[in-house]
């Protein structure tokens, strides 16, 4: 199958009762996980995550969703969903305004950011050499930093259980063309390096860009040699 990412912003005002009634059009996997949430705005955040990957589902199937073809790992994570004879990998990731998911064929992994990092304390105590001197003061080069190692640890089904300063980019920051209608997004292409993990032979790639006029960056990562990024931008979830 092709690779898609959908992309949502956040900009209607959502009233508690309309939160309640989307509440039960998440799988039940979700709405579990999101009803626990005591912040309101990682709540919402979860809840439209949720709202994409159903309608992202729907769209790639043509088929309403069944809560039993969600599949999880040894860990608990839920990350594919099995559609007839096909196992559809997916991810999500959220961040400000903004809900992204990512599907492949494959495992991937998709995240999303617009925090700053004050004084650059994450940068100078948890990267690698490679990364601090990418990055040197520059907020924007961050993001683009931390979303490149999000995505990684997300293909791996990992979260951040291996120190960040084990691997690291070449920052070659090839151009990268991807389908769908997309064309201000422009992405460029890196390879995941080791500075201690063990990739174990395996060629990982991360397509990021920056979201013109924003203070957000978005990182896919894959280890696809053919990866064919169609990337949505959903103007209607609710």
């Amino acid at each position: 199958m092709k690779d898609f990412v959908f992309i949502y912003k956040m900009e209607k005002e959502i009233s508690r009762e309309e939160e309640i009634s989307l509440m039960e059009e998440l799988p039940l996997w979700r709405k579990e996980r999101t009803g626990k949430m005591k912040n309101h705005e990682a709540r919402l955040q979860s809840l439209m995550a949720g709202i994409l990957l159903s309608f992202s589902l729907r769209k790639l199937t043509g088929a309403e969703i069944s809560d039993q073809s969600f599949i999880q790992n040894e860990k608990g994570l839920f990350y594919a969903y099995q559609s007839g004879a096909d196992k559809i990998y997916f991810n999500l990731s959220h961040a400000g305004q903004y809900v992204t998911a990512a599907f492949s064929d494959s495992s991937i992994g998709i995240d999303v950011e617009c925090k700053n990092d004050k004084d650059f304390r994450i940068t100078n105590r948890m990267m690698a050499a490679e990364d601090r001197q990418y990055i040197a003061e520059d907020q924007a080069r961050f993001r683009e930093v931390w979303t490149m190692k999000e995505s990684f640890l997300k293909c791996l089904t990992l979260g951040i259980s291996i120190p960040l300063n084990s691997f690291s980019s070449d920052f070659c920051q090839e151009p990268y063309v991807i389908a769908g209608e997309n064309e201000n997004l422009s992405f460029f292409r890196n390879k995941v390096l080791s500075k201690g993990y063990d990739l174990q032979g395996v060629n990982y790639n991360t397509f990021t860009a920056r979201i013109p006029g924003e203070d957000y960056c978005i990182s896919i990562c894959s280890s696809k040699s053919n990866l064919i990024l169609d990337i949505v931008t959903v103007k209607v979830l609710v």
